[in-house]
């Protein structure tokens, strides 16, 4: 919220009594109180009030996701956004939807957050409006209060207002693999349609289903089996989406299927319960999660109310270890001291021993929280403590018991094991940190020594009152402490290490091939010739810039397949040329302008047999699928973050994802195949130069032998 503040200069709320509200529709900038009314305003036409930040390691990505229901890009800002998206784009009931639609200024002198960006606004088909935040589940609650008054403003419109958590794992991964049949190349035609429905009524599985349609129409069975899923995307098929989609799964017509099964979880009025039995009839037993008590309801009266529901965990006897996690990391007899710590420390607090239920226990009189006081459960459990053979004073129970409350099971172990040292022995954390801010601050420094980083350490260890150890401790220290930063190595090697993300990244795994794709761009490490027989070389501009070095290629990865689907050799990556890139997925190799005639000129000038004859390449062609991307990633280069690029995307259906700056590791896809690349091809060419000048021969201009068009040839190839 800081960040959006202060870039984008919210503007003041003089009221003291009225909210104010701010929107970009029709490109006109509105400015207006609530209480002037808002229900006029074509709100689902508004363009995003505000633009998004991405910094570093930032942890969720943006994008522009492309809405089957608007017909063009709309934004997102993390993918959970996107999966509301994705979520809305099924949805029949909804005309229009527009992201960061607009702001809310909260009126002078509202205490917590000082304005509000709602995340979306729908406009539905019966003309009702929906307001909608979209929260992790874990950040719901702080927020509750910019929620609640952004409810109240939107009641106050007639809008409704709804805060979105994300659906059960099982639904989203379902409306995840059926949205990539959502665009309308997959849609069937009246006639095909027609004969689906037929096979389906009025009810049966999708594989017998499929059978049908694909004997019924003749076609394809790909084509027939894509339309099916078109239709269940959009509801005109309905499936249990709370089932792992199978070619098992039953399919109705219709809106969205609603029926229960025995042992499914569902929420009804209010509580939660499991089904038991359903009989012919459709009388629906269930039994209540809470209680176990059971109930007879007739199914038409239960589908009208039933929700799914997440199941709580039962109550279990098992060791309350709200910290178990350190106790991993202790020897036998450092937790078997710790586990009896707590059941001593537990029972105190308590009246019961640690893993059994208040329902469940009876407790002993001389613990009992009713009668007795802490001071006197503590001299009865250090007496039968004592008595056991393992004497705890009352004092030293005092103390675990602060502890205790301090910090969970935690503060129950032996301070000494849990002593960090780090591979720093028992030197002082401020040094420890202070060598720790220097050699971070060595990244984008040339390489010094070590004297040079200790010395100033000592600087600014005088200046914070810091006594220093000798030099031959600090040089201990930071030879433990500069392990595998390169700190005084190499100079890329230290910005390289120093670029790896500080925690593990989720993976992304695509389902089919196209649904997410890696576009980058890298330089060629080969000295390749011009048209004039030169080598081509580096250019700088004006300003002296350097503006080419010998080529630069750009290539799309299908992250499902690790295929390569286009490459494109330039001297600078432009616009354009990421344009062409997605031109050149989209058409079949041997059928793009001129390719053909590119082949046959580099089998004439590369030595015979490099390159196979024109029907040998065009079955390697032939048997090479076009997969069509449904979501790109890309850096924020000038070349993909233009609009030429993003509306070409845009133009062909295509969602596109941003990574964060500098984060290579966020298309680690497409980065480890540029290292194959070069392991694999490009150290094979002549003149090639390696990736730096350390790894380059005497002459590698003198090795060139390839022109652009040769290498494009062998690429494709």
């Amino acid at each position: 919220m800081s960040r959006t503040a202060s870039a984008q200069q919210v503007p003041a709320n003089l009221s003291a009594t009225d909210t104010l509200f701010e929107a970009v529709i029709a490109g006109q900038r509105v400015s207006r109180f609530v209480s002037d009314g808002l229900d006029h305003l074509a709100v689902e036409t508004a363009t995003p009030v505000r633009s998004f930040f991405a910094w570093k390691g930032k942890r969720n990505y943006g994008g522009r996701y492309f809405s089957a229901t608007t017909g063009g890009h709309v934004v997102f800002e993390s993918h959970l956004e996107r999966d509301y998206h994705i979520t809305v784009d099924a949805d029949s009931a909804v005309l229009a939807v527009a992201a960061q639609p607009f702001l809310l200024i909260w009126p002078r002198g509202t205490a917590g957050g000082k304005f509000h960006y709602p995340d979306f606004f729908l406009r539905l088909r019966d003309g009702s409006a929906r307001v909608v935040d979209v929260r992790h589940p874990d950040r719901v609650r702080a927020s509750e209060k910019q929620f609640a008054m952004t409810r109240e403003v939107c009641e106050g419109q007639g809008w409704q207002y709804e805060v979105w958590t994300g659906p059960p794992p099982v639904n989203m991964a379902n409306l995840r693999w059926l949205h990539g049949y959502r665009l309308d190349r997959f849609a069937p035609d009246d006639a095909l349609r027609s004969i689906i429905l037929d096979s389906f009524s009025p009810g049966t599985e999708l594989a017998p289903g499929l059978l049908r349609a694909v004997k019924a129409s003749g076609e394809d069975r790909d084509r027939v089996h894509a339309a099916i899923l078109h239709l269940m995307y959009f509801g005109t098929l309905s499936v249990d989406l709370g089932q792992p989609l199978s070619m098992d799964s039953h399919i109705t017509l219709g809106g969205p299927m609603r029926f229960v099964r025995p042992l499914d979880l569902i929420e009804y009025d209010g509580q939660g319960w499991q089904v038991v039995s359903v009989d012919e009839d459709a009388m629906v037993v269930l039994r209540n999660l809470a209680d176990a008590q059971f109930r007879t309801v007739a199914g038409i009266d239960l589908l009208q109310d039933v929700t799914p529901a997440i199941p709580q965990p039962k109550p279990t006897a098992l060791p309350d270890l709200s910290d178990a996690s350190v106790l991993e990391e202790l020897d036998p007899d450092d937790r078997a001291r710790t586990e009896f710590l707590h059941r001593a420390v537990f029972e105190v607090l308590t009246g019961r021993p640690p893993g059994t239920l208040p329902q469940d226990f009876e407790p002993d009189p001389a613990y009992d929280l009713a009668t007795t006081t802490l001071g006197e459960r503590l001299e009865v459990k250090s007496a039968r403590l004592r008595a056991a053979g393992t004497p705890v004073s009352v004092r030293s129970l005092k103390r675990h018991i602060a502890a205790y409350r301090k910090d969970g099971i935690k503060g129950l172990v032996d301070g000494r094991v849990l002593r960090q040292q780090a591979g720093t022995g028992f030197q002082s954390e401020q040094i420890v940190a202070l060598l720790e801010e220097a050699m971070a601050g060595q990244e984008l420094k040339s390489t010094g020594t070590r004297s040079r980083l200790i010395q100033e350490v000592r600087w600014k260890a005088e200046e914070q009152n810091i006594t220093v150890p000798h030099d031959a401790t600090m040089y201990r220290l930071l030879k433990r402490l500069e392990r595998g930063r390169h700190t005084f190595g190499n100079t890329t090697t230290r910005r390289s290490t120093a670029n790896r993300p500080d925690r593990t990244f989720g993976g992304q795994a695509p389902q089919r091939p196209g649904e997410l794709v890696e576009i980058d761009s890298t330089p060629l490490d080969v000295r390749l010739l011009l048209d004039d027989g030169t080598v081509s070389t580096v250019e700088y501009d004006k300003k002296g810039n350097v503006v080419a070095s010998s080529m630069e290629l750009t290539v799309a990865i299908d992250v499902a397949t690790r295929v390569p689907l286009a490459a494109v050799l330039r001297p600078s990556t432009k616009a354009a040329d990421a344009a062409i890139l997605l031109a050149r997925m989209l058409t079949p190799v041997s059928e793009q302008p001129g390719w053909l005639g590119t082949v046959d000129y580099a089998r004439d000038t590369i030595r015979t047999g490099v390159i196979p004859d024109q029907d040998e390449v065009l079955r390697i062609m032939a048997s090479r699928p076009t997969i069509v991307p449904e979501s790109i990633t890309i850096d924020r280069g000038k070349a993909y973050a233009s609009s030429t690029f993003l509306n070409g995307c845009e133009m062909l259906s295509i969602s596109v994802t941003m990574a964060a700056p500098r984060s290579p590791t966020d298309k680690p896809h497409i980065e480890r195949w540029f290292r194959s690349l070069n392991t694999l091809f490009t150290q094979f060419l002549g003149g090639y130069k390696g990736s730096n000048v350390l790894l380059r021969g005497q002459d590698p201009d003198g090795e060139a032998v390839f022109n652009a068009a040769q290498v494009s040839v062998l690429l494709d190839l």
